[in-house]
């Protein structure tokens, strides 16, 4: 029992671990694309982007995933969450916008900017799955996104030599999928008498989530301001050729971000029930999951 107890466990956590890969391979494969049909210098342009809005994205996107994850009622308090996190996103593109007419940035600083935006909703909805356990959902909607991103992107640029408008339409199929499937499956579960949450508890999710999400930010800069300076120093072919190597070193981070949020919540939920054995079961997994990836980075 215990033996099959913990290949549950085990099983949720590769498919944690395959969603963020998958993902991660597709924020690449970006790169790669770019690259190869528009060259290193619009890669680097498109860098730059990253650079400023990266940063800005993961201060607004208050950590929603995490904190839906460990959220005990996810179910009853997912539409407070859901009004947060459509605030801050709602702030985060008028930052964007005043940023982008100041500094006279391109469309695709726009459409990749969206493009943040719907992630941090997506982040949302993975974090209400990851609450209940249902890392299967979890997966197949990142693959799904990474997918329909690389396959418009190439459009995009094949027919048009336009990266815009393939982060443009991957937008608006992302956002259509969120109301026509995504949005309609959760409601199925939330009780219609679910809180909207006063404003009170909404200012207090905000605040708690900007300052979780200050640390990321800060981890951000220390991605962006080396582009910012091979920019001022060098060009933005040199930028375009140093991001296709910084892609390999973000991409070393999978696999703590993937173990962390699905381990959480069992955490949390071995602790609820006061389930000594399920606890004892998390802990070995994740141990041995980070000794085999220790083990890979050596090997490398």
């Amino acid at each position: 029992m215990l033996i099959k107890g913990g290949i549950k466990k085990l099983d949720n956590t590769l498919y944690a671990l395959g969603s963020n890969v998958n993902y991660t391979l597709a924020i690449w494969l970006v790169s790669v694309i770019i690259n190869h049909f528009l060259g290193a210098g619009e890669l680097g342009r498109f860098s730059l982007a990253q650079a400023i809005i990266s940063p800005i994205a993961l201060l607004f996107q208050l950590q929603m995933k995490m904190l839906a994850t460990i959220e005990y009622d996810i179910k009853g308090r997912f539409p407070v969450y859901q009004k947060t996190i459509l605030i801050s996103e709602c702030v985060f593109m008028i930052v964007i916008l005043v940023i982008g007419m100041i500094t006279k940035q391109p469309g695709l600083f726009y459409a990749f900017a969206l493009f943040k935006a719907v992630e941090v909703y997506y982040n949302l909805i993975q974090g209400y799955h990851q609450s209940g356990n249902n890392f299967r959902y979890v997966f197949f909607n990142s693959t799904f996104r990474g997918v329909v991103l690389i396959l418009l992107l190439i459009t995009g640029l094949r027919f048009l030599r336009s990266a815009s408008i393939g982060f443009f339409a991957t937008n608006v199929v992302l956002i259509l999928t969120i109301f026509i499937f995504d949005l309609r499956n959760i409601k199925r579960e939330v009780p219609s008498i679910a809180p909207r949450g006063s404003t009170g508890e909404t200012k207090k999710l905000f605040t708690d989530g900007v300052t979780i999400s200050l640390v990321a930010c800060m981890d951000s800069l220390i991605v962006s301001i080396p582009r910012f300076m091979i920019k001022a120093e060098y060009n933005e072919v040199e930028l375009g050729k140093f991001t296709m190597v910084l892609q390999f070193f973000i991409a070393a981070t999978i696999f703590v971000v993937s173990v962390g949020h699905p381990f959480l919540v069992r955490l949390k939920t071995s602790l609820q029930n006061n389930d000594k054995r399920s606890f004892n079961i998390e802990v070995r997994n994740t141990l041995l999951l980070f000794l085999g990836a220790s083990a890979l980075v050596i090997i490398g």
